[in-house]
């Protein structure tokens, strides 16, 4: 058995501490001091052993160059207008940050305005945030040093982009600020804590960040006379933010307690303050009006048209809606404009003067609908037409633009920045990127859902090459972070398409709870304090659900996330260390104990709850990964990742971890590993070359650990699919194109597509989607035996622009040499519930003129082979339509008749129709026990027509055609279904 050599670190066996009453020892303690010289040959030591030992990846090498390959292409921000002049930020490939740019107009050649790679050396100087007066003459930014939080804010002219002469010193020791313009272009509001007590490198501190303060910066003038707008001594871990209203008038300040997402809402008057002081900023300490002065929602502030303003809230809606508040009617509170909706309202922009443009998230899914401010009505286009992905950042248009630009991407797409046109309300492709090396073509993305622990339906992306077998083999990364109300959603990540590509793995995005897929209450409320465990389950029912429907085992499974998510990974490896062969936790909180007391830690306590308190200590100590670290298992391969620089989640957490972690398993198999990047914090503000370098590495440990092959995958290589025998694969293959389906008798002509795989290919309407989706819950187990399997869902998009869902499912004929064929719609209704009043009377005259209606049973084709002629005899939905209620057993009769005889049945229906009729009873009683309404949907009934073939004489029933089927608790029985499957029994019963 292989063991490893780690760096020795010394134990202080004597050092524990009592808490509620519980001893609790922490030899490491020390490592919480990053300045103790013990701490930081511990850390050098660390990265010694680990660069050692990563060399042992013989393409260590080739994924570097790959994935500096992929990492090599321009990258832009959307653009956005201020003044006269447009602005953007574009990474030509490997420049360490993005450069802002200027051009007078779109079409114009762009400036230089500010390049941040001039600010440093090796490119660890960011621009973390930004703000431009409304005028357009100065520009504000604030530079973020090794990663850190704390940022210094500059000030620039925009005519020449040069720095004030009269701002020679920037603002110091701002953090978590925002930058808010007064309309004069004399100061903004940022906010500010007081300096660190330690004199070091700013970053590295651990001391807790407390008594925020929000000021006012008048330009011209020093920090120290900084005007001070807002503090709360009383409530020294309160953070402040203040926003300029859309006129200049106003300005609205809010204050939270946490992280949770909440805030206090207060607005101050400008005018009325400025005239204090003669016109010239404040005078003092402004006067406040207290809008809303408890934590019970959030509010957001939009827009405002004099004293009425619009804000998006959580106020009595957990996925949000907008509202309108007058200061001149208070008593009438807050007038809803815009109801909560099924969906999350993720964003809000207010754009050409009343336009509300939304942003929804539909099962992971960006959707985009335009409605008018004042009345809340739809505009119509209502919807824009995008692909499946995510909106990247916000929007850019104000309530003054005419138009607005967003950045949409997916797994698999870079990014496509269009431009919505508000004067012919036209939606179009402002930019599209390219990527060097991204082998689109041969990569697939399918959203699947299953169930977790306490029978919560989880939704979750697997992005994988087309030619991966469903084997139990998929080298497969698992990714998290379940916390704090935000939601993963679609992102391009050139790190995960460099593994997918050349390591041939597959990339799984748990969208477990504590996130805010499907808002506050349903989803982040069920994943924080004392149910953060559903977290854990969640993510471990992924894993389950990936190794038992075949993409990968316990040998080939590695798990990641990051902050949050490193704590998930953390968690997880001690309660379930079996399930993985690798896990990567990256500037992870692994202390539950301890976490309260550093940098901001304390905001966290809305997630986690107060170790202070001894209730929320017990809950947080089941599951710490420090506390909770095992002797009596086998850990997979484990490697953490952290930042010296790192200010928000600090290193010690992943110091203490490492080390504990590496003496209790100090004789374990698989290694365990640390890697401490220089000059990086939390993971924003990196470079591009320290982006690659750890991504490579961490890379690298997984494809060591789980022993992945390597494929360079250039421009000509052919990616052959998996033949027909093997397990299941998503969308179509670039070597061998779809073909239409030669045994469809029913529905559109070429609505079916056969793939290479030997599985079918259709578009599904999204009721048909969710239905197929729904029906893989364990509790529709039965049902689910009689529908095609469902092998996963890719997006397109078609001519008309709109997103197209393809679903890939089961070909039920596969399996017959000469399939005869009927089908036979169930059902005595024809539309749905959602259906407008006009067609339902026209399908309800349908209904009657047919057989469905008296009988539930309607015959809309058939293909029936004659052995003696080797051809088929064909009817289409005429001859379904021609039969009487009275006549339809004759229709029945004829599918099993030889068509080259008048009387005489198939040579083997002694034996197909007692197996169909075995399968129409117990679907009958499958159908009588659930709550499920299947309007339009058929019985495909297939037996082998070849006397010939190994599979003479089989038959079976199956369902089909879900395009108005759903499941509904409480709903009941079907009995349109059950009344035409009782009548299908009866005429088969007859033929016995």
């Amino acid at each position: 058995m292989t063991t490893y050599a780690y760096p020795t670190a010394r134990r202080d066996e004597s050092f524990s501490e009592t808490l509620h009453g519980k001893e609790i020892k922490e030899p490491y303690r020390w490592l919480e001091d990053p300045d103790a010289e013990e701490t930081k040959a511990f850390v050098e030591d660390q990265n010694k052993v680990f660069f050692d030992f990563i060399k042992k990846y013989p393409k260590r090498d080739a994924f570097r160059e790959k994935l500096t390959t992929l990492f090599n292409y321009e990258r832009y921000g959307c653009p956005f207008k201020r003044g006269d002049n447009y602005y953007y930020f574009h990474n030509s490939g490997l420049q360490p940050q993005a450069v802002l740019y200027k051009q007078t107009s779109l079409t114009e050649e762009a400036t230089t305005f500010l390049d941040p790679n001039k600010l440093s050396d090796d490119g660890t100087v960011a621009i973390s945030t930004h703000s431009f007066t409304k005028s357009g003459k100065f520009f504000a930014y604030a530079l973020s040093a090794s990663g850190s939080d704390w940022v210094t804010i500059h000030v620039r002219e925009t005519k020449d982009g040069a720095p004030l002469d009269y701002e020679e010193k920037p603002i110091q020791w701002a953090k978590f600020t925002g930058i808010s313009w007064t309309h004069d272009d004399k100061g903004f509001f940022y906010n500010r804590y007081p300096e660190p007590q330690r004199n070091g490198d700013a970053g590295t501190e651990t001391e807790s960040n407390k008594n925020a303060q929000l000021r006012y910066h008048q330009l011209g003038r020093p920090q120290d006379e900084d005007v001070l707008i807002w503090s709360d001594p009383d409530n020294p871990e309160h953070m402040f933010s203040a926003e300029v209203s859309e006129d200049g008038k106003y300005a609205i300040v809010a204050t939270v307690e946490s992280c949770d997402p909440t805030n206090k809402l207060y607005i101050v008057d400008l005018e009325k303050e400025f005239a204090k002081n003669g016109g010239a900023g404040f005078k003092g300490t402004p006067e406040v009006l207290k809008l809303v002065d408890n934590f019970e929602a959030e509010y957001n502030y939009l827009t405002n048209e004099g004293t009425r303003f619009y804000f998006q809230t959580t106020l009595n809606a957990p996925k949000r809606r907008v509202v309108a508040y007058d200061l001149n009617e208070p008593k009438k509170g807050f007038v809803e404009i815009i109801p909560e909706s099924e969906d999350v309202l993720n964003h809000v922009s207010v754009v050409d003067d009343n336009k509300l443009v939304l942003v929804y998230l539909h099962d992971v899914k960006d959707i985009v609908k335009l409605h008018d401010l004042r009345t809340g009505k739809p505009l119509t286009p209502n919807q824009l037409p995008l692909p499946l992905g995510s909106i990247i950042g916000s929007m850019s248009g104000r309530k003054e633009d005419k138009e607005m630009f967003y950045s949409f991407s997916s797994f698999t797409t870079p990014g496509m920045i269009y431009r919505f046109d508000f004067t012919t309300m036209t939606h179009s492709v402002f930019r599209e990127t390219k990527v060097n090396g991204l082998r689109a073509d041969i990569l697939k993305t399918e959203q699947v859902f299953y169930t977790s622990k306490d029978g919560t339906r989880v939704p979750m992306y697997i992005i994988s090459r087309k030619d991966a077998k469903l084997d139990g083999n998929i080298p497969t990364l698992l990714y998290g972070y379940g916390g704090f109300n935000h939601s993963v959603t679609p992102t391009f990540a050139v790190t995960w398409l460099s593994f997918i590509q050349h390591q041939k793995g597959a990339v799984a995005v748990a969208n477990i709870r504590g996130g805010g897929e499907y808002g506050e209450e349903k989803w982040y409320k069920q994943g924080k304090l004392d149910k953060k465990q559903n977290v854990f389950d969640d993510f471990q029912w992924a894993a389950k659900y990936l190794i038992e429907n075949k993409y990968t085992n316990p040998k080939k499974l590695a798990i990641n996330g990051g902050s949050n998510g490193g704590l998930l990974v953390g968690a997880c490896l001690n309660q379930a260390p079996e399930l993985f062969r690798c896990g990567v936790a990256e500037v992870g909180v692994m202390d539950m104990l301890r976490f309260h007391k550093f940098t901001i830690g304390h905001a966290w306590v809305s997630d986690y709850g107060n170790p202070d308190k001894k209730e929320d200590f017990e809950t947080v100590l089941k599951y710490s990964p420090l506390h909770n670290i095992r002797t009596d298992v086998e850990y997979p391969a484990v490697l953490v990742l952290t930042g010296d620089h790192d200010d928000r989640v600090v290193p010690l957490h992943s110091l203490k971890y490492l080390a504990t972690l590496q003496h209790a398993a100090r004789n374990n198999p698989y290694p365990i590993m640390g890697r401490v990047e220089t000059k990086a914090g939390h993971g924003a503000g990196k470079s591009t070359k320290q982006r690659i370098e750890e991504a490579t590495d961490k890379f690298a440990y997984i494809g060591l650990a789980l022993e992945t092959e390597w494929d360079d995958c250039s421009e000509q290589d052919a990616i052959a699919p998996p033949s027909s025998s093997d397990a299941p694969t998503s969308p179509t293959s670039a070597a061998q194109p779809p073909s239409a389906f030669a045994h469809q008798i029913a529905g559109h002509a070429g609505g079916i597509t056969l793939l290479p795989t030997g599985h079918l290919q259709k578009a599904a309407v999204p009721r048909e989607l969710k239905f197929y989706q729904d029906a893989q819950d364990p509790s529709h187990s039965k049902l689910r035996a009689f529908i095609p399997g469902y092998y996963g869902v890719e997006s397109k998009v078609g001519e008309d622009g709109k997103e197209v869902q393809i679903i890939e499912i089961e070909n039920l004929l596969e399996k017959y040499s000469k399939p005869s064929v009927m089908d036979v719609k169930i059902g005595t209704r024809l539309w749905s519930d959602d259906a407008s009043e006009d067609k339902r009377k026209r399908m309800e005259e349908q209904a009657r003129v047919t057989t469905s209606f008296e009988t539930g049973l309607r015959i809309c084709g058939m293909k029936v082979y004659d052995p003696t002629t080797s051809n088929y005899k064909t009817h289409d939905r005429v001859f379904g339509r021609s039969l009487t209620a009275e006549t339809l057993h004759t229709g029945i009769r004829e599918y099993f008749a030889l068509p080259s005889s008048d009387s005489s049945l198939v040579p083997s229906a002694s034996q197909i129709i007692p197996q169909i009729l075995s399968d129409v009873n117990e679907l009958l009683n499958v159908v009588n026990s659930e709550n499920v309404r299947m309007y339009t949907s058929s019985a495909l009934i297939i037996y082998e027509g070849d006397e010939n073939a190994p599979t003479k004489g089989k038959g079976e029933v199956r369902l089909i055609d879900f395009a108005h089927a759903h499941f509904e608790d409480g709903i009941g029985v079907d009995e349109g279904a059950v009344l035409g499957l009782s009548n299908l029994k009866k005429m088969l019963e007859q033929l016995v």
